[in-house]
């Protein structure tokens, strides 16, 4: 009997070894797709920090071409009231709907206007006061 257990035993010998290479194969296929999967849920939230500061570039690059244009095109027609007036033509209003201190000095361009003896007359800051109550016509001192 021992001459058959020496065979099988040679036979048990090999199916153990085919049996543990199937099993550290299958061990490193499963490190493989462990790794695979780590890869790709890193790649997602990288993918969306890249596009959420690209989408930001964009935003901010966008308002900063619209305040330039904004602030250029009320300064243009300031510049371009004050060549008329200069020039000593006062047949064009000065139109103007903004609310900020380009918009105080169109209106003030368009006091000048109206009423020239008016805007003599007028107390140094008297007008900016009635249109700006928090207007000071010379700088604090700290």
């Amino acid at each position: 009997m021992s001459n058959e257990y020496r065979k099988d035993a040679g036979a048990w010998s090999a199916r153990q070894q085919a049996l543990g290479t199937a099993v550290a194969d299958l061990s490193d296929w499963q490190d493989v797709a462990l790794s695979v999967a780590a890869t790709a849920s890193a790649i997602t939230p990288r993918n969306a920090i890249i596009g959420g500061a690209l989408l930001a570039l964009a935003m901010g690059s966008g308002l900063a071409f619209w305040l330039v244009r904004d602030t250029r095109s009320a300064i243009n027609t300031a510049v371009e009231a004050t060549r008329r007036m200069a020039g000593h033509d006062l047949s064009q209003p000065v139109e103007t709907n903004r609310r900020d201190e380009i918009g105080g000095l169109l209106l003030a361009l368009e006091t000048m206007l109206l009423n020239p003896e008016r805007a003599n007359s007028l107390p140094l800051g008297a007008y900016e006061k009635r249109q700006f109550p928090n207007y000071c016509p010379r700088p604090l001192r700290t």
